[in-house]
């Protein structure tokens, strides 16, 4: 990516989770679940997932389709910022409206036929208004026509494993044959958390290119499904704390520079800190496995950030570090961080 605005731009995406919500809330109107659990889910499609590990808690219909409505939209603002990485169009190219977007109902940004809009107009528009006018002028932009658009929104969703979710149009307008399932929709609240973590974490400044190759390899492992959500997450969070300039130091104890003594993690300060040395109440253990897990994340070419493999008894100790950490660095939580959290009970 050689433009610095598309930092604002992740950050933005985080404007499409109340439409998420929306969308799986059209999904609830069947009879309640007959669960054990404290809780009752009056639908006809859930999927409940334990967030750290992907397991199926409770699910029923999670396969049926049903309407996509906005969660389209993912895919149109992700087919875009594909092609902004990729070099075939850029944020200042300018995009004439034919009278087919312009004509579109809804939510719209009320672009007027053969009006010129940059890239970076429609894009905005598209994710802070959820304007569908400005959906189908992109779609036309990128492969001609809203139609042809809307099959490499099909080949995409096939290579990102979601087999239950077919595309009609760009926007996420009512359509014969458009629809989404309750498991798609699930596969994608993490990447919700991880555009927002990089809209939040990107500068706004310079470019951003090491940001959004992160975000695209991890939404690409995320979708793959062939590795553990909790280790994605803990690359995603750690490596763009260290990209923004928050880089743990994981080299020695920052006290008395011991480096081979039991260690612990200090996530406000982003320090180890050693057996003998003082220990604030949340300093976290960190066995040699955890550590070099850590320092590997952290210090590896981004080429090999996601190649390691841990314990499976280590993971959730790798996820709690690095989400403390993230969480104390920035002094914040994240709406979609939480509502992530609600899948799992």
């Amino acid at each position: 990516m050689k433009k610095r605005w598309v930092a604002a731009l992740l950050a933005a995406l985080l404007l499409l989770l109340p439409a998420a919500a929306q969308a799986e809330s059209a999904l609830a109107q069947g009879e309640p679940l007959e669960s054990e659990l404290p809780m009752e889910a009056d639908a006809v499609s859930v999927l409940l997932l334990d967030a750290r590990s992907g397991t199926v808690i409770l699910e029923k219909n999670a396969d049926e389709q049903r309407p996509a409505a906005s969660l389209t939209k993912l895919m149109t603002i992700l087919l875009t910022l594909e092609a902004l990485d990729a070099g075939e169009i850029a944020l200042a190219d300018e995009v004439t409206v034919s009278e087919a977007a312009a004509g579109m109902g809804g939510s719209q940004a009320l672009l007027d036929a053969g009006g010129v809009y940059t890239v970076e107009d429609l894009l905005k528009s598209l994710i802070v208004a959820s304007a569908n006018d400005s959906a189908v002028a992109l779609a036309e932009l990128l492969r001609g026509s809203e139609d042809a658009f809307a099959g490499r929104m099909n080949e995409r969703a096939a290579e990102l494993g979601l087999s239950g979710t077919h595309y009609v149009n760009a926007s996420g307008l009512p359509a014969e044959g458009q629809h989404t399932t309750a498991r798609d929709i699930a596969a994608l609240s993490l990447a919700q958390y991880f555009c927002e973590l990089a809209g939040v974490l990107a500068p706004r400044e310079e470019p951003a290119e090491e940001h959004l190759r992160l975000l695209l390899n991890a939404l690409h492992f995320l979708t793959e499904g062939k590795r553990d959500l909790r280790l994605i997450k803990a690359v995603v969070e750690l490596r763009l704390l260290t990209l923004s300039g928050y880089m743990p130091d994981l080299g020695s104890c920052s006290s008395c520079r011991e480096a081979d003594a039991p260690l612990w993690f200090l996530p406000r300060d982003g320090v180890l800190r050693c057996a003998r040395c003082e220990k604030p109440g949340d300093a976290l253990p960190l066995p040699p496995t955890l550590l070099a897990a850590l320092r590997h994340i952290v210090h590896a070419p981004f080429e090999k950030c996601f190649a390691f493999q841990i314990p499976e008894e280590a993971v959730p100790s790798l996820a709690k570090t690095a989400e403390a950490f993230l969480l104390c660095q920035l002094g914040r939580s994240f709406q979609t961080l939480q509502f992530y959290h609600t899948m799992d009970g």
